[in-house]
């Protein structure tokens, strides 16, 4: 494949800790990166002591370093200590200035680093697109994501004053090392270890980079993300956003502070009222049900996939609903 001029030494930094099913392909594509080789120094942090997962990146080193990456090194923690950590920890061994995020599920199309790296900004979000799914809460989240960031495959600056309406994350990234750097100080100076796991930490983060940065770019450049093909684990992911989404949104100010509000006022009144008045709230129920299958019929393109998404949409209404109730409580309480 034909190579870029020798440009900018960049370093890619791959957290991982569960990700055997997926990263070979995360892996293969920076080897297909036709970005001038010699200026890649690959960093793979494994998450805790997962010796699958390390016999599988190790194995890597060597068709790395025949395909001109020579800088390829594995760090593994001990035990499990979080995905800020991680990529913390990546950071401060990469060699170079400018940092690429790359999840383990992410696979990125053969001219992405040219592409990102041709950005100017110390601080880029790619477009993430996803591969096909077998499972309905998979479908459901994309077409509720089509739903919601509707600029979302555009390039403009994201700043403080539409931060939250702006599809964002650290599933892959480009950042200034030590912009990034001295953003996860600012955090860990806030928070302890233990909490920065729980939290919301990509989008604290993020929004850290931008008060730091004054904007950050959201770019139509594109990568892939492979989602968990398992209904189960995909129940357990949604469930485990909920109290995430909890601990940055539950705050004056945020765009969903208000919802969740009501939504815990309403977890109150409803049991209370099902007793006194139970013809209103079964009255309350049979409109919201219209409401929403009318909602998700809105929201299948093709109208075929309606059935599908409606029961991605029950389903995540139920353990993302129910991570809510857990991330209220533990902030109420």
């Amino acid at each position: 494949m034909e190579r870029s001029r020798p440009t900018t030494p960049i370093t890619v930094v791959i957290p991982t800790f569960t990700g055997e099913d997926t990263i070979d392909e995360t892996l293969n594509s920076i080897l297909l990166q036709g970005y001038d080789h010699q200026k890649i120094e690959v960093v793979v942090v494994i998450d805790g002591p997962n010796k699958q997962i390390k016999k599988l990146v190790e194995a890597y080193k060597l068709k790395f370093n025949k395909d001109d990456i020579e800088h390829y090194r594995v760090h593994q923690f001990k035990v499990n200590r979080g995905r800020f950590t991680a990529r913390m920890e990546g950071a401060k061994l990469a060699s170079n200035k400018t940092l690429i995020f790359v999840d383990d599920r992410v696979i990125l199309p053969p001219t992405f680093l040219s592409r990102i790296m041709g950005h100017e900004d110390l601080v880029v979000v790619p477009t993430i697109t996803e591969t096909g799914s077998n499972n309905s809460i998979s479908y459901f989240m994309k077409a509720l994501r089509c739903l919601i960031y509707k600029n979302s495959g555009q390039t403009y600056q994201i700043t403080s004053k539409n931060f939250d309406a702006s599809a964002k994350g650290t599933t892959c990234l480009r950042v200034d090392k030590e912009l990034f750097l001295s953003s996860c100080r600012t955090m860990a100076a806030e928070y302890s270890e233990v909490e920065l796991k729980n939290s919301s930490d990509d989008t604290r983060l993020l929004h850290l980079l931008v008060r730091s940065n004054g904007s950050i770019l959201k770019s139509e450049i594109t990568a892939t993300y492979t989602p968990r093909f398992g209904l189960v684990s995909e129940l357990r992911h949604t469930f485990y956003r909920g109290p995430k989404f909890v601990d940055y949104y539950f705050r004056p100010g945020t765009r969903y502070f208000k919802y969740l509000v009501l939504y815990f006022l309403l977890l109150l009144i409803i049991p209370v009222s099902a007793i006194f008045y139970p013809i209103f709230i079964l009255s309350g129920a049979v409109l919201s049900l219209v409401m929403f299958i009318f909602l998700v019929a809105y929201m299948s393109k093709p109208i075929t996939l309606l059935p599908t998404i409606l029961v991605g949409a029950s389903l995540t209404i139920i353990s993302f609903g129910a991570g809510l109730i857990k991330g209220l409580v533990a902030k109420v309480v």
